[in-house]
């Protein structure tokens, strides 16, 4: 039996324009991006399957997790952090986002979010006093 090859005609130009669009969104995502926290817990639920689109992203994924493995190692934050829920939530936001997300400055991890997290934590600790 002989080699034989095959040659797939614009493969490259069509993975160069996947690799482009990905994360362009339209005006209506505003208004029906899906609850971070929904997709996370359905993602848990059912199984995965295969599209060409996660075939295509597998490069990209594999660099983004190579980014945020590198700020895990930088900032020395323990490993067990990537278990919890919390971080897979702030991982679909950031994708839901999509590209160009400037990240919160150390003055607003500090100071507004901040306040608005103990604000928060205050609220549903005085109800679960009532309780």
């Amino acid at each position: 039996m002989g080699n034989y090859q095959i040659e797939v005609v614009g493969q490259k130009e069509e993975t160069a324009w996947l690799l482009r669009n990905l994360g362009k969104k339209g005006p209506l995502h505003i208004f029906f991006t899906p609850n971070p926290m929904e997709v996370v817990k359905a993602r848990k639920v059912q199984g995965s399957q295969k599209t060409i689109n996660k075939l295509y992203r597998k490069e990209v994924r594999e660099k983004a997790c190579r980014d945020i493995a590198r700020w895990f190692y930088d900032a020395r934050i323990a490993f067990h952090g990537a278990t919890l829920d919390i971080f897979a939530i702030m991982c679909e936001s950031i994708g839901q986002y999509g590209p160009g997300l400037k990240p919160p400055s150390m003055y607003e991890l500090r100071v507004p979010f901040l306040k608005k997290k103990v604000e928060n934590t205050y609220k549903e600790m005085t109800e679960h006093k009532r309780e």
